[in-house]
């Protein structure tokens, strides 16, 4: 008897554990039209799911963004991989032949904040557009990974670490 018990608990142990296994949790993002190519009428499910490992379902709305639900460890794949590109990104853009008064910048955790550290000469005599395109290389990082696109950027005299001036993505840059 005491066998029987303990093969069906051991049983039961492991259909649980299988079914916990198949239950993967999944993400819903939203992604605007313009990060994709043709338009919504275009749009059939079936191939958008077999060209992006992990969606499992996706509908266009009624704005033409994309609405679409991958598996959470995709998605943490996709994060972390956009990180690394928006990380990339900052440092081109800091390294770029045009921009000759940040010295360097940090960034919080999840790109809501970032400082560059300028020298205030410089930047005074500068018509480079570098804070912009940091600031719209963030937004699509954030439109990427679901968070509300907003960034604060500062712009920081490296000297006095004085605020000189504050930069908001996306009310700053929108009509």
């Amino acid at each position: 008897m005491r066998k029987l018990i303990l093969i069906i608990t051991v049983f039961l142990l492991i259909l649980s554990i299988t079914a916990c296994s198949n239950n993967e949790e999944t993400i819903e993002l939203t992604w605007p039209s313009s990060f994709f190519e043709g338009d919504a009428h275009s749009f059939r499910e079936d191939e958008f799911i077999k060209q992006n490992p992990g969606v499992v379902s996706a509908k266009i709305n009624s704005d033409n963004s994309i609405t679409f639900t991958m598996l959470e460890d995709e998605f943490l794949e996709l994060k972390s991989l956009a990180k690394e590109e928006l990380v990339i990104n900052l440092d081109n853009a800091l390294m770029a032949h045009t921009n000759t008064y940040i010295d360097s910048y940090d960034y919080s955790e999840d790109f809501r904040n970032i400082n560059l550290y300028i020298n205030l000469e410089d930047y005074d005599n500068s018509d480079d557009m570098t804070p912009i395109l940091i600031g719209l290389t963030t937004l699509s990082y954030h439109n990427i990974v679901g968070n509300p696109p907003e960034t604060e950027i500062r712009l920081i005299d490296k000297e006095s670490n004085e605020v000189i001036d504050t930069l908001f993505f996306p009310d700053d840059y929108t009509g």
